[in-house]
């Protein structure tokens, strides 16, 4: 999938979550055709008229591990074993994917099932190896598999002692919101002039401490205290990756979970 083809599933799954949460109808989407359209434009039963932007948030080099990881067509051409990689954080995924390939090729043709088992003499791309000593990868090859030439390219996790309310959120949120990027998407919003104006945001599990990412994305708990959006905005979705029920805040409501996927 690639980089357009994801930002547009994105964008459908926030519609989505909308109209099942507030019933709103999508009147326009962004197609390119005029500066600072923000990605959707809706109704909500009421008549009132509002805007929605999407966005992901998260460590840039953790956004470009992901990204490269999930693509569904890693293959290496000669390969005939099933690969199992994991990458940690830090490794630059175009280094990866570029040296990559020549270390399953020289495992296999030497019967390692590691790249640090490989003998010298199979050590045909020595820059890959000197590269695979220096990062925070590991792989591991299965010659006997019925799944021959899988590669499953899996990135590392990360932990921590976490918190078990959500109650620190509000102000990490309040200062984050204020931050360049995510300030960007707030005067997109406002230039459309409607009285809606909702920001929802896909939480990479790097774009905050685990300590409040673990119970936003495994927890049912929501903040008891208020939220000090930017003015203007009126509603705030936070949809961890892979998880749900999503945490969202609306400036007449407040805080509620929306277990609205199932």
């Amino acid at each position: 999938m690639n980089v357009a083809s994801r930002v547009r599933n994105e964008e459908r799954f926030a519609e989505e979550v909308l109209r099942r949460v507030l019933a709103i109808a999508v009147t326009q989407r962004d197609d390119g055709s005029a500066d600072r359209m923000p990605d959707a434009l809706f109704r909500l039963p009421s008549g009132v008229e509002g805007a929605l932007e999407v966005t992901t948030i998260g460590a840039r080099e953790a956004l470009e591990r992901e990204a490269i990881a999930a693509k569904t067509d890693w293959h290496v051409v000669g390969a005939q074993w099933a690969w199992m990689i994991h990458v940690g954080s830090g490794v630059s995924m175009r280094e990866f994917e570029r040296h990559m390939p020549a270390l399953v090729l020289a495992c296999e043709a030497s019967a390692s099932t590691d790249p640090r088992l490989v003998p010298r003499e199979h050590r045909g791309d020595a820059p890959a190896f000197e590269w695979f000593a220096t990062v925070d990868v590991s792989m591991h090859g299965f010659p006997q598999t019925s799944r021959p030439g899988a590669i499953d390219v899996l990135p590392d996790g990360s932990g921590g002692a976490v918190f078990e309310h959500l109650d620190e959120l509000p102000r990490w949120l309040g200062e984050r919101l204020r931050e360049p990027d995510l300030a960007g998407n707030v005067e997109k919003l406002k230039a459309t002039g409607r009285r809606e104006l909702h920001l929802f945001l896909r939480i990479h599990d790097t774009a905050m401490p685990f300590s409040l990412y673990y119970p936003l994305a495994w927890g049912d708990h929501v903040p008891t205290e208020p939220l000090a959006a930017p003015d203007g905005l009126t509603g705030l979705w936070l949809a961890p990756a892979w998880r749900n029920p999503i945490l969202w805040w609306s400036v007449s409501t407040g805080w509620a979970r929306a277990d609205c996927l199932g």
